[in-house]
């Protein structure tokens, strides 16, 4: 399986890499530019991504905008619903506003930095991004 880390902060895209480098191939994008890029050519390549995990505060483009651009793109592509990238947005923003705003926007899951490996796993889980290992 693919994964795609969105995240500006070195730190946080290390440890999540560490979480999933036993069952996902990974790549980073550093800001949200990078991911709409990363996004749109692994989905033209025919490897598209089965994960991405998006940080909301990034420079350039930030993680609500990249959001609603991956979901665009797929419509136009004719990708609707489930058959879509599952995205869990990744965030220290914990208020309810934020949340809503990303669930209305097409994320699957939320989490709440500093996370945890058993709340990605547990994400992963329930979004069926359970994989085999590499």
């Amino acid at each position: 399986m693919r994964a795609l880390i969105v995240e500006d902060n070195f730190t946080n895209r290390k440890i999540l890499q560490r979480f999933l480098e036993d069952k996902f191939e990974t790549d980073i994008a550093v800001d949200g530019l990078e991911a709409v890029t990363a996004f749109k050519d692994a989905l033209n390549e025919e490897k598209p991504y089965d994960v991405i995990f998006l940080d909301i505060m990034m420079p350039n483009k930030d993680g609500m905008e990249v959001l609603r651009d991956i979901r665009e793109y797929e419509e136009k592509q004719g990708i609707m619903g489930l058959d879509g990238v599952k995205i869990i947005m990744t965030s220290s923003l914990e208020g309810n506003h934020d949340i809503l705003n990303a669930f209305k926007a097409g994320c699957e899951a939320y989490i709440v930095k500093p996370y945890s490996k058993q709340q990605i796993e547990a994400r992963l889980a329930e979004l069926g991004c359970t994989a085999v290992t590499v």
